[in-house]
């Protein structure tokens, strides 16, 4: 399997993801690695780098993304690479948001059954939409989703666009993230979440999947206490 890593790294990367992709890179010295940079609108950016991807017929057979405030245990990019090789489908890790207690970057579908899944043991759960800051795309999606797109000022063609549609929620107005899975979807193929990577996400702290489901004390002072002096 052949994949090309693209980084998004508008404003540098952090330390985390730095380290993360050093490990990985050791560990698969076969990955092509690329550097998005200087392009401050997301939408924009991702749909270019997938169209760069899609033209380069030597860049294999699977787009990674990632952005450049994850990090992750080392093997977690390549396992979803291989996911997304094996079921021509669009394959992310489960990425918490950068707030307390507010859940992951996922939306699962209705029928996903009910339980109990650890995040760093594998199980891949079929989803509505997962997030692009970690994701794993089959070039056959991107084929698939391509005909459906015009060609845009700047030669690329918009995969990320949001739109508005009708869902059971009501009229919805997506992020870049779920706007591409509902195209991706619409054109016959899967969206996956797996939780298998160990995925950080690094804003004024580096939150962790347990930091999803947490809400800090509202007084965050710490109360530092001086105990007794006993004489020697």
């Amino acid at each position: 399997m052949r994949a090309t890593l693209w980084l998004f790294a508008y404003g540098g990367l952090t330390a985390s993801t730095h380290v993360s992709v050093v490990q990985e890179l050791v560990a698969w010295p076969e990955l092509i690695h690329r550097v998005k940079d200087g392009d401050a609108d997301q939408y924009r950016a991702r749909s270019k780098v997938a169209s760069l991807f899609l033209a380069d017929k030597e860049a294999g057979d699977v787009l990674l993304m990632v952005d450049r405030d994850h990090g992750w245990e080392a093997g977690g990019l390549k396992h979803i690479a291989e996911q997304a090789a094996e079921h021509r489908a669009v394959v992310g890790g489960i990425y918490p948001k950068r707030e307390f207690g507010q859940g992951a970057v996922v939306r699962l579908i209705q029928d996903v059954p009910t339980g109990d899944y650890r995040i760093g043991e594998e199980h891949l759960l079929e989803a509505e939409f997962t997030g692009t800051g970690f994701v794993a795309i089959h070039r056959a999606v991107l084929e698939a989703v391509a005909e459906k797109l015009p060609v845009v000022v700047g030669d690329f063609q918009p995969f990320f666009l949001p739109f508005v549609f009708e869902s059971g929620l009501g009229t919805e107005y997506p992020n870049n993230d779920h706007a591409f899975c509902k195209r991706v979807r619409e054109a016959g193929f899967s969206v996956y979440a797996s939780t298998y990577p160990v995925v950080t996400h690094e804003g004024r702290y580096i939150y962790r999947m347990v930091d999803s489901e947490i809400t800090p004390p509202v007084d965050k002072r710490v109360v530092f206490h001086l105990g007794e002096k006993v004489n020697a």
